[in-house]
């Protein structure tokens, strides 16, 4: 596996510095699925022994105007490396290209924060069911140098749909002072050892999301888990000291979080969407953060920990923000914005150019993103979903994008009420295999290569509609730039940087690449 790789690397080395930190990583162990459709790509397996590594890439002596690509695609690249220098801007270009694009380092939007995805019982129990030298292969493939490098790991708060039963911390009726608050089995069992086994592989700093679905049901108005259903003002307090009792367990585990969202999906209940859920009015959040959320977290301590606003979908921006925010008194409690994406093709983007604009000292992140269930492995449609995603809202300054679940089963659970879904990385527990979908390395080209502290840059696209970019100024001053493309057919892509030259590439259809270069 690794002879491509290897003859790649020495071959680039004869005319400039290799930019492979490590010949020796492991390429992808390829498989097609049982049954093949138009958007049918290949997976990677991973087992005890065998699993392929997304390609670290340093910067070599002597790389002024070199470059390195990586590729994936859907006719069977996974983080292929080719490589190559550019030449002068005056000099004639080789080949006339489909799309050219521009790249002003002078113009600068945010800075990015990182990616990640949440570590959900349903990842835990996953995980735990392969092989000890097979868990950590996936843990390897997310967390470590030789990974995706994730640096942002959302904490479910209790149970949520992709746990096996509903509960909370607090499952004894009417303890309103929350005597007997206690982390669960699952917590112990799944949550804090993937975390601390995360941090042990990373070489990057991990931030850790706080989320909650919903209290115990003797907390709400209606006595359910599920439904159209909200708090009960007198147990407005106890819910903040809910928050302060769940940091101070974590914390006694030597786990301290970043940031909490006060609520995941505040609206789903009024839809009576069948999982755990809490409804609230905008008007009703914001009053009870202020008035106990805040006072509780800063007499326990807890007051260094950003609060995230919204944790729903863009339908409810800007107004949501704009209810928290529009007081200057209450404007400087909130850190940002957290958005999901499951409702982004029915409300523009705008939204988050609206919000940006109206609070440009908040940030913006995508805290939750999920792909449907889909039974045959290996769906490009899938990774080109995510793809276009991730593009289209870093252009409209988001810091950051979180996937769901890191790894479910062949049927997209375990989920307690069947409400199943996709993921990066789906386990075989039976064969004692994972398996790496296109999603999965999708993701690791912003990851991996566009780390945190990364500012985004200007750039100038002409060309067909189907090439989607965004440009990044990585920390080590190197420029990386990530190309989608959503045609069927072969693309030559010309890329201008008056600092560097133009180069000229192909790329195949139905492909997403990361170019990074000095």
């Amino acid at each position: 596996m690794w002879r491509t790789v290897l003859l790649v690397c020495l071959l680039s080395a004869l005319q400039q510095p290799s930019f492979c930190d490590d010949l020796k990583f492991r390429e992808c162990s390829p498989r097609m699925p049982t049954r093949v459709s138009n958007w049918s790509s290949t997976y990677c397996v991973c087992n005890s022994t065998y699993c392929d590594d997304a390609p670290r890439i340093s910067r070599p002596s002597g790389s002024f105007r070199s470059y390195v690509l990586i590729s994936t695609s859907k006719d069977g690249l996974r983080f292929s490396i080719s490589s190559g220098r550019f030449r002068r801007s005056d000099a004639a270009p080789g080949i006339k290209p489909d799309a050219s694009i521009t790249v002003d380092p002078s113009v600068t939007y945010q800075d990015i924060f990182g990616f990640g995805a949440a570590a959900t019982d349903a990842t835990g129990i996953n995980v735990n069911s392969l092989p000890k030298a097979a868990q950590n292969e996936f843990m390897r493939s997310y967390f470590s140098e030789d990974g995706l490098e994730y640096t942002i790991i959302r904490v479910p708060m209790a149970g949520t749909d992709f746990s096996t039963r509903p509960y909370s911390y607090a499952m004894v009726e009417n303890d309103t002072l929350l005597e007997y608050f206690a982390l669960a089995e699952e917590d112990y069992r799944y949550k804090i050892p993937f975390i601390r086994r995360a941090m042990g592989l990373s070489k990057r700093p991990i931030n850790l999301l706080a989320s909650p679905w919903s209290p115990s049901p003797w907390m709400k108005v209606r006595p359910t888990w599920i439904g159209s259903n909200s708090l009960k003002r007198k147990y407005w307090y106890t819910w903040a000291f809910y928050f302060a009792k769940f940091f101070k367990e974590y914390q006694d585990q030597g786990l301290n979080f970043w940031a909490l969202t006060p609520q995941n999906e505040p609206l789903n209940a009024f839809g009576a969407l069948p999982i755990n859920s809490m409804e609230w009015t905008a008007e009703e959040q914001r009053d009870w953060v202020v008035n106990f959320l805040v006072p509780v977290l800063k007499k326990t301590g807890f007051d260094n920990i950003d609060i995230i606003l919204v944790d729903g979908m863009r339908h409810l921006l800007p107004e949501w923000p704009q209810v928290f925010m529009n007081d200057s008194a209450t404007r400087k409690l909130f850190a940002g914005t957290g958005v999901h994406w499951y409702l982004d093709h029915s409300y523009s983007a705008d939204r988050l150019d609206d919000t940006h604009h109206m609070f440009p000292e908040k940030f913006i992140i995508y805290t939750e993103s999920c792909p449907d269930y889909d039974e045959d492995l290996g769906s490009w449609y899938r990774a080109e979903q995510f793809a276009l995603s991730i593009i289209d809202t870093l252009n409209r300054w988001v810091v950051s994008w979180l996937d769901w679940n890191m790894a479910l089963d062949e049927r997209g659970g375990p989920n307690w009420n069947r409400n199943f879904m996709g993921a990066g990385v789906i386990v075989n527990a039976s064969a004692g295999e994972f398996y790496k979908q296109p999603t999965f390395y999708t993701l690791g080209h912003f990851s991996k290569y566009v780390p945190p502290g990364s500012v985004r840059i200007g750039t100038s696209n002409e060309g067909p509609f189907e090439i989607k970019t965004v440009a990044f100024r990585r920390p080590d001053n190197s420029t990386a730039i990530v190309f989608l493309n959503t045609h069927d057919s072969e693309r030559i892509i010309s890329v201008s940087d008056i600092t560097k030259g133009a180069i000229e590439f192909s790329i195949p259809g139905k492909s997403i690449h990361t170019l990074i270069y000095w």
